[in-house]
């Protein structure tokens, strides 16, 4: 068994006199797949953007390959690993394919690379049709799908999101269930927070409920193959 990308210790975080994150250890590895759930207002989104980088902890240590540090040092490396997704994921004000390929033009890629890559991304996540539709006016499965294709393309090690299925029909959800599921079969490593535990647990190699600041693991109720129980959509 490979060795986590990330091994969080110690992860505290109080607001005021609440003591809302006192976690002993949190892994993130490779190609796995880890479900949190909770309550509002347990600190779901805190915990997941903390593991991003983007939000500081009173107090965490993070081993990165062997190598244990505190969490300000490490957070240049998480920020280069780890793409966080809100679960309102913004659109530029232009087309879902210069949508897709944002992350590949601040890289400076060649402008040739860019449209092979735009392209079969949009074909992977069965966007293609949507191209040179102005991605604000797509509904909020559509936004999603193109906010996964542009996170995808740019290929983090961690994939971090937040309530990725709220307000969505059911076809939208299943979905973005089987394009989730291709990301993690791909080898990234995937960290969902959602009350979505229905339609995730299928997906999920591991799954935590957050409960008065402690990760509890919640025993799966069945032994699952990649793929078992997950409906998959034509094309």
């Amino acid at each position: 068994m490979k060795p986590p990308l990330f091994l969080f210790r110690h992860v505290t975080k109080r607001f005021g006199d609440r003591v809302l994150l006192n976690i002993d250890e949190f892994a993130v590895s490779e190609g796995v797949c880890t479900l949190i759930s909770g309550d509002n207002g347990a600190g779901k989104t805190t915990l997941l953007k903390i593991v991003s980088g983007l939000v500081k902890p009173d107090s965490a240590k993070v081993q990165v390959k062997d190598v244990e540090m505190s969490w300000a040092k490490a957070r240049a490396k998480i920020q280069r690993s780890v793409v966080y997704l809100h679960q309102e994921p913004y659109m530029l004000d232009t087309s879902v394919e210069r949508n897709v390929a944002y992350g590949l033009r601040l890289h400076k890629e060649p402008r040739a690379s860019i449209y092979e890559k735009v392209a079969e991304a949009l074909r992977w996540a069965r966007l293609d049709h949507l191209a040179h539709r102005n991605a604000r006016s797509l509904s909020g499965g559509e936004k999603q799908r193109v906010a996964l294709t542009r996170a995808r393309i740019v290929n983090p090690s961690v994939l971090a999101l937040d309530e990725p299925t709220t307000n969505m029909d059911q076809q939208s959800r299943i979905s973005t269930y089987q394009l989730i599921d291709e990301l993690r079969n791909e080898g990234m490593a995937i960290l969902v927070a959602s009350h979505d535990q229905t339609g995730f647990t299928p997906i999920a190699d591991h799954h935590f409920q957050l409960l008065s600041g402690k990760l509890i693991e919640v025993e799966p109720a069945f032994k699952r193959s990649r793929g078992t129980n997950i409906t998959r959509l034509p094309g």
